[in-house]
């Protein structure tokens, strides 16, 4: 598509343009109106995928933040009508996202879409002249970062005999555990966490995990004059290696 609408010359355009004709026979549109097309759903994966990322920083520590269908399909909302704008008479509501984050555009054609999603997250964009060889570079001496929150909960009940006990509910990977003792808890959480890290890590093309790293956060209340532990999040990161041989 690129090659198509001249931001990329290096080759010659013409196998493109066949291909795109191939393909209007199997579409409702015209050669001509493909690469835009194609364009936009470029455009609309990377406005999306900044969005989410935004928001995962934003609400990372919020309880049970998870980025949802219903959240995704709000981006996409969102990215619609910031394209649109007033011209669509569907949008009876305004709804966007707008960032002061500056874009920093990574990889060669990053030049060609980053410009319109800054504009359409109401901030602007950076392509740095060596953008082109950034990504290669960073995939070199990147690694694979893999995390996984972990939550224990206090469950304080009263018995027949109206005396209070406690347990701790450990959630976030496969069916809920309970334990009595909060070491027990607490040890459970880090062997699950980092289990389900390190399959997130192997999924992604980590050969080998190079280091694990765990983070607690306790939340505590003021009760009757105590501190009430409520619970706490689990923080667990695996850090990957990867295979660069083959």
């Amino acid at each position: 598509m690129m090659c198509i609408r001249g931001d990329f010359t290096l080759y010659d355009a013409k196998a493109s343009r066949l291909a795109v004709a191939f393909l209007a026979k199997s579409t409702h549109h015209t050669p001509e109106e493909i690469p835009a097309l194609v364009y936009e759903l470029v455009e609309k994966k990377l406005y999306k995928n900044i969005v989410r990322i935004l928001l995962e920083d934003r609400f990372r520590k919020t309880k049970g933040y998870a980025y949802t269908d219903e959240i995704n399909l709000l981006a996409e909302e969102c990215f619609r009508f910031s394209k649109d704008g007033q011209d669509d008479p569907n949008h009876l509501i305004q709804a966007r996202f707008q960032s002061d984050a500056v874009l920093v555009g990574v990889g060669a054609p990053i030049h060609v879409f980053l410009p319109e999603v800054a504009r359409l997250l109401g901030t602007t964009c950076f392509v740095p002249q060596e953008a082109g060889v950034t990504n290669a570079l960073g995939a070199v001496i990147g690694d694979i970062r893999a995390e996984v929150i972990i939550h224990i909960k206090a469950n304080y009940e009263m018995n027949s005999e109206e005396e209070t006990k406690s347990g701790y509910y450990v959630y976030g990977v496969r069916e809920p555990q309970i334990f009595e003792a909060y070491a027990e808890a607490l040890a459970y959480a880090k062997k699950a966490g980092e289990t389900a890290a390190r399959e997130k890590a192997l999924e992604q093309g980590a050969i080998e995990i190079s280091d694990v790293i765990f983070q607690e956060e306790q939340q505590n209340a003021m009760a009757y004059g105590m501190d009430l532990f409520l619970g706490s999040e689990v923080h667990v990161e695996v850090i990957g290696k990867m295979d660069f041989t083959s």
